[in-house]
Parts: C-alpha cells; structure tokens; sequence
C-alpha cells in the first residue's frame, strides 16, 4: 500500500493529504535529474585528470620507455664519436706525419653530409632526427676514415718495400776495399767512350772478394768483364 504524506492546514487546523500534480512530480524529477547529472559530469572530469583511462596509461609508460632508449642510444653515438675523432687525430698526425702524407681537412672529411641533412628532413619528431643525423654523420666521417685507413695501408706497404731496398750496409768489406769511385752523375764511360748518367758507385776490390747484398738485394751471380772490347 502506498504511503501517504500529509501536511497540516492552520486554516482548518486539519491534516490534509498531500497531493502531487504530474506537473509538480516532472519539476522534482528535473531537479533530481539536472543535480545527478552535474555530480556524475564533475566526477567524470576529476577521474580523467586524476586517473588517466588504461590505454592512454600504456601510451605514455611506452612512450617514456622509447624516450629513455633514444636517449641511450643518442649517449652511445655520442661515445662512438669520441672514439671516431680520436682514431682522426692519430691519423692526421701521427700516421700521415710518419708516411709523409698530407692530413685530410675538415672538407674531405664531411664530405657526403648535406645529402644525409635532406633525407632526414622528413622526419617529425625532433629526438628521432637529431639522433638519425647522428648516426648518419658518424657513418659518413667512418667511411672517409675507412677509406683513408686503405690509403694508409697502401702507403706503408709501399713505403717498406722502399726502406728495404735502401742500402744500409757496404756491399766490400773494407779491408778488401782497395779503391772506390764516388762520382756520381754524368761521366765518361771507360768502356762505351761517351759521357753518360752514372748511377751509383764503384768499389773496387781483389778477385775472389765476398760481396754482400744490401737492403733486400740478392747477389745471383758474378761475372768478370774485360778492359777492353
């Protein structure tokens, strides 16, 4: 059974029962209404700000962790390219020095670099850029360097089949040394009778003297020429 409300009448001093119209029912529903909705919308707005949904959460936790590697591979690069520009400064001036080769200026060693600038261009995100110019200069100053490290192999390859065809010993020991002829140049030749470049020196010793080779020579044979034709 439903309940009645009453109120009490000081005209006639009587309760008399409270009737509710559909127009004074729709105004309390309304109010009712309009208080439970404000109550849930501010709820909702303080649980957004102060309790992120769940995917927008993992979003950020992802989004964190990516930053945090870029960053160690951005301090990665950067060691690399200490190491890069210390392996330079040894071939500028100490390699090059000691193989009589002229160092690489700053101009040979960037070459290639704007071509990369440009590709990277279309890239949004500023951490992602730095860190891909990066790398893309450290691979370009690698490469001039692997480049001039072949030259540097070539070189000194070169230069040792030259310091071992240098003569570092006297062929004539020098007690069997007997006369030595130290012009060198234009002379006259004692057999062919006409002035011609003579390149090297004469040493003259007994028949029969051991002859020594110098630098990487090798004596193969010995032969005796005539005085006269």
């Amino acid at each position: 059974m439903a309940k009645i409300r009453y109120t009490y009448n000081q005209e006639t001093c009587k309760y008399e029962p409270i009737i509710v119209t559909p127009k004074a029912f729709g105004k309390k529903a309304m109010r009712f209404l309009s208080v439970c909705f404000l109550i849930g919308l501010a709820g909702s707005i303080y649980f957004h700000f102060k309790y992120p949904f769940l995917d927008e959460t993992l979003q950020l936790e992802e989004n964190a962790q990516l930053k945090a590697e870029w960053q160690v591979l951005n301090r990665q690069f950067t060691r690399s390219a200490e190491q890069l520009t210390a392996l330079e400064k040894n071939d500028d001036h100490n390699y090059r020095i000691i193989l009589d080769l002229d160092p690489l200026s700053s101009t040979q060693r960037e070459a290639g670099v704007g071509g990369r600038e440009k590709e990277s261009a279309g890239i949004s995100f500023p951490i992602i850029k730095y860190v891909y110019e990066k790398s893309e200069k450290i691979k370009n100053r690698l490469d001039i360097e692997t480049q001039s490290m072949q030259q540097l192999k070539e070189e000194l390859q070169k230069k040792q089949r030259m310091w071992a065809s240098r003569p570092a010993i006297q062929p004539i020991n020098n007690k069997d040394l007997k006369q030595l002829h130290t012009i060198f140049g234009m002379r006259m030749h004692p057999t062919l009778g006409y002035v011609r470049p003579h390149n090297g020196l004469d040493f003259t010793a007994p028949m029969g003297s051991p002859v020594y080779a110098t630098g990487d020579a090798v004596v193969m044979y010995t032969v005796i020429l005539p005085m006269e034709m």
